[in-house]
């Protein structure tokens, strides 16, 4: 899924209905931010009950 880029200041939202599990990169679309460190891996897994998040 892509989604258009944001301006600063503004949230992008999406909604996936079927994803399967894997490994993806989710990357903030305003030019540099990404390069700068603002990205999120996202871990999709069949095996986890309870979701979590590792900061």
């Amino acid at each position: 899924m892509q989604v258009k880029p944001s301006v600063c200041g503004e949230s992008t939202v999406g909604i996936i209905d079927t994803i399967l599990a894997g490994y993806y990169w989710l990357a903030c679309p305003v030019f540099g931010h990404a390069s700068s460190g603002l990205w999120a891996d996202l871990i999709l897994s069949n095996n986890v009950t309870v979701p979590y998040v590792v900061i």
